[in-house]
């Protein structure tokens, strides 16, 4: 998480020590879960799965305890632009939908100006829907909503593992 193009975007230029306390609180408990998304052999992404309504999105909807967000690292700055998200992010949506029945919506908030990952999560099916200040940037909403029926597809199905603090 220290390469310049995570901090840049994350806007959470942290020691190691202090990722490595975050992570250990996240794998404790708690409403937010790491994970390492590989491809192939190699890491390609670190992903945040979160509940949103005990997130600082809370405010910004009418959320249940079931919906859920998640924030993306690439890893490797090879990888971007080069179509791997565009792949992944729907997988990941479909899955979050599959893994929990519950779960009525599915959210991203990436920077406004991250406009490449904005048009990832609309290919996503994660409709914009307004602009929102937070803390650490000024982010756009996207919101994808359980659609009846067309998440239950198996071979939309990504390998992930929780990162070792």
């Amino acid at each position: 998480m220290g390469q310049t193009y995570l901090i840049d975007s994350w806007d959470q230029a942290w020691p190691p020590e202090q990722w490595t306390e975050e992570l250990r609180e996240q794998i404790r408990g708690g409403h937010t879960r790491p994970f390492l998304v590989h491809r192939g052999e190699e890491e390609y992404a670190y992903v945040e799965i979160y509940e949103v309504l005990h997130s600082n999105l809370a405010e910004f909807g009418d959320w249940t305890s079931h919906d859920l967000g998640f924030h993306i690292a690439v890893v490797d700055h090879e990888f971007i632009g080069r179509g791997i998200g565009s792949m992944f992010v729907p997988k990941l949506v479909a899955s979050l939908f599959r893994q929990y029945a519950r779960a009525r919506r599915v959210v991203g908030e990436p920077n406004i100006r991250n406009v490449a990952v904005s048009k990832v999560m609309v290919k996503a099916g994660m409709n914009p829907v307004r602009e929102i200040e937070l803390p650490h940037k000024t982010a756009l909403l996207h919101v994808a909503t359980r659609p009846e029926g067309s998440w239950s597809d198996p071979r939309l199905q990504f390998g992930a593992r929780s990162p070792a603090p």
